[in-house]
């Protein structure tokens, strides 16, 4: 491929601005563009370096889930769960400080990434129930699904709380998100210790008395 002009890059840099807020360095090479344009981009300003690997355009639209665009593009089996997911969805008053993401058991996450994350590992079949698409940013963006959310949050609570599940289930049937049998519906092949369950059950149960315990 013929080397591009700076100029014309430029030009495709802006455009591309205008669609979505994160590129990657192979995109930017797959224009026809080297390393050293793409310093000189970054010199300029036309781009910055977002994280390892991808760089955000100055003319892009950058949103309240930003954080989960950069963890999207970085690494393509993250799905946003847990925490973030809650907030996503708007049933929860936590604000975390890192995008929590779930891999299949087995994936691995680079130590060197500057993304600030946390990571649960889940078993292939946990792991692909309840993803939802969401294009944010014009990247498409795995989030799970409420109930599936609410199910994960009692399955590590020991990592983000109970209350912040329990909050999760009463805030959900406060405004009628979802069902509970969809929330047990999730539940199903979950192997929760006892106290955890016994804590689900209640939970989803009598959903309308979870103030009483938080």
């Amino acid at each position: 491929m013929n080397q591009i002009t700076n100029q014309k890059l430029k030009s495709i840099i802006y455009s591309l601005g205008e669609r979505k807020s994160v590129l990657t360095e192979t995109e930017i090479l797959a224009i026809g563009a080297n390393q050293v344009q793409i310093e000189k981009l970054v010199d300029s300003g036309v781009l910055y370096p977002s994280a390892k690997g991808i760089y955000m355009p100055e003319n892009a639209d950058f949103q309240t889930w930003h954080s989960f665009v950069e963890v999207a593009v970085s690494f393509p089996k993250a799905v946003v769960c847990l925490a973030s997911a809650l907030r996503f969805h708007g049933i929860t008053t936590q604000l975390p400080g890192e995008v929590w993401i779930a891999l299949p058991e087995g994936s691995s996450y680079p130590q060197d990434s500057s993304l600030p994350v946390k990571v649960v590992y889940m078993p292939e079949s946990i792991y692909e129930q309840g993803i939802e698409t969401h294009i944010i940013e014009g990247i498409p963006v795995k989030i799970y699904n409420i109930p599936k959310t609410i199910v994960d949050c009692f399955d590590f609570a020991s990592e983000i709380g109970l209350d912040v599940a329990l909050e999760a289930v009463e805030e959900t049937w406060r405004t009628a998100r979802c069902e509970m049998d969809e929330i047990m519906e999730y539940a199903k092949n979950r192997n929760f210790d006892l106290a955890t369950k016994t804590d689900f059950d209640e939970a989803v149960t009598n959903p309308e008395s979870i103030y009483i315990f938080i």
